[in-house]
């Protein structure tokens, strides 16, 4: 059974809280019909504010509304304000709508309840309208679940403000972006609305949005479904069910879009369970022999090993074959994965150039965090026997090892030994005699920075 007193402290509007308060506290007395009636003064009230908060975002019909029962109120027109007291679950469940239909029934029982309650029939007493505790109780979850406890806000418009930020440039690009999405769109936000929401998340994960930035709007698309997939995954999956099985049937789910599932959800266990089995077919042939710059075009690798084995297994296989150029793009989508450190080392070993070595070595900053000791003596090792001798002397390799460095993510003894090795032998390195032009001290500024660990 519900607790009373939790539903106050889930109420959007400061004024309801008061009233639902009141109505609770007759309820507790006994006073079922005092409740009944104060619980329809906060449902008014509380359906009023929200048209004005609606008045203020424009809403054409709320504007109206709110020009309506100020004028009533301003010339006492007791007549119109019954009017529109009357009319006003019809009003907030058609026309805006903040109500569904079964919202809206159970509110018109209330709306009967306190009609009997507070207008006495002139019978015998045995004939009066007796309200029991039970029924009262009903009443006072009803309007909390369907209005007290919503935000001032409609489907349609919750979708048009997700829409206008995740596109522009206000959106907040925070590694806590599951706060935001949450706090902003999905809290006290009715049941349909999330799941429209969900749905529209989700497609914008799949297919390329029609705007300004595509590739970032895309991006921000994931970052914000992996979000919601950690705090509410049972939403997130019938959504990916609901969109996956809706493009089967009308066969949208092509190829790329096949590959942008993997990446975007493919490491969430509920990629596996929304697939339809005919397109699970289509996407273990696809991933056969796919090229991998289809693969990189389609984000297949954006989101990590995917947790299906079949598509592991396909993502392992691919990614030690990548190159340098196929590398860059995947990393700059912010893929933070320690299985791309031994194909970024092998394009360090590999480097056919200065400007490549620079590139590679840049590559690392990103998967600093990732870096172990073992990576550290490999890339050591990658540094120093790389055939053409293209790594050491590179400008800007100093550089973006140092950054590599004071990105770790442990002060941990082995790797600091492991650091303090790759120093030793960058300094003595004797096959090139002069430093990217210069005559400085070999990787001096790294030396100091690795030793100095208080300052790191």
């Amino acid at each position: 059974m519900i607790d009373l007193d939790t539903l106050t402290t889930t109420v959007e509007e400061p004024e309801t809280k008061i009233l639902l308060r009141e109505s609770i506290d007759a309820y507790r007395a006994g006073a079922f019909r005092a409740s009944i009636v104060a619980l329809w003064v906060a449902v008014c009230s509380d359906a009023i504010i929200k048209i004005r908060h609606l008045a203020d975002s424009q809403d054409a019909a709320a504007v109206a509304k709110v020009k309506e029962i100020d004028e009533a109120a301003r010339t006492q027109n007791m007549r119109k304000m019954q009017d529109l007291e009357s009319s006003l679950l019809v009003f907030i469940s058609t026309t805006l709508p903040l109500l569904n239909n079964r919202e809206a029934e159970e509110l018109q029982r209330l709306a009967r309840d306190r009609n009997l309650c507070a207008h006495p029939n002139f019978l015998d007493a045995a004939d009066q309208f007796t309200p029991g505790s039970e029924l009262v109780r009903n009443h006072i979850v009803s309007a909390h679940r369907a209005l007290f406890s919503q935000r001032p806000i409609i489907g349609k418009q919750v979708l048009a403000y997700f829409m206008s930020e995740i596109q522009g440039e206000s959106w907040p690009d925070t590694p806590d972006i599951g706060a935001y999405l949450m706090e902003r769109f999905f809290r006290n936000t009715r049941e349909s609305a999330r799941d429209n929401l969900t749905r529209v998340l989700i497609k914008g994960c799949l297919k390329e949005p029609s705007c300004t930035h595509p590739e970032r709007t895309m991006a921000r698309h994931r970052a914000a479904a992996r979000a919601l997939i950690e705090r509410e995954p049972g939403l997130m999956e019938r959504g990916l069910t609901h969109v996956l099985a809706a493009w089967e049937r009308s066969n949208s789910n092509d190829d790329d879009t096949l590959l942008r599932l993997v990446g975007a959800f493919g490491q969430s266990s509920i990629m596996v369970s929304a697939l339809p089995d005919t397109a699970r077919s289509r996407l273990e042939a696809l991933l056969a022999g796919a090229e991998a710059g289809q693969l990189i075009e389609a984000g297949f690798f954006n989101g990590g090993v995917p947790a299906d084995d079949f598509c592991a297994q396909q993502y392992r296989e691919r990614l030690a074959t990548l190159d340098l150029d196929g590398l860059k793009p995947i990393l700059a989508t912010g893929v933070p994965s320690e299985h791309f450190i031994p194909p970024v080392l092998k394009a360090v070993r590999q480097s056919a150039s200065y400007e490549e070595a620079a590139e590679a070595i840049h590559l690392l900053i990103s998967l600093s965090k990732s870096l172990g000791a073992e990576d550290i003596n490999e890339l050591e090792r990658a540094i120093l026997t790389n055939d053409t001798d293209q790594v050491w002397p590179a400008r800007d390799v100093e550089e973006h090892l140092i950054e590599v460095y004071l990105r770790r993510n442990t002060a941990a003894e082995e790797i600091e030994e492991a650091w303090e090795d790759l120093v030793y032998g960058m300094r003595n390195y004797t096959r090139k005699r002069s430093f990217y032009g210069t005559s400085k001290p070999p990787y001096s500024a790294l030396e100091r920075t690795v030793t100095d660990r208080e300052t790191s």
